[in-house]
């Protein structure tokens, strides 16, 4: 676990250098390391963090400042407000292919 993200710098820059020439070889492997990285994204997402934010019951007390219905609204709205900035970052922000 703790050598995976210097592997991953080093599998990055190998395939960022060996992509100067734009081979079919290469988009064939940016293709399939974005589809992992979202992939491993997604499923952190949905997996490991949006169920411990979202529990079905709740346990303990949040010291009477805010309801439970409350908080997940403002959760919600949060999340929904955050995706919908960097939707909007992507769509604004100029790049090429």
């Amino acid at each position: 676990m703790v050598a995976a993200r210097p592997m991953g710098t080093i599998v990055g820059v190998v395939l960022g250098a060996a992509g100067e020439d734009q081979t079919s070889s290469y988009s064939t492997a940016s293709a399939v390391l974005q589809s992992l990285s979202v992939g491993l994204f997604l499923h952190i997402i949905f997996i490991g963090v949006l169920p411990t934010e979202f529990p079905e019951k709740r346990t303990g007390t949040d010291g009477g400042r805010m309801t439970a219905r409350a908080e997940t609204l403002l959760k919600l709205t949060l999340l929904t407000a955050g995706t919908a900035g960097f939707l909007a970052l992507v769509v604004r922000l100029p790049h090429s292919h």
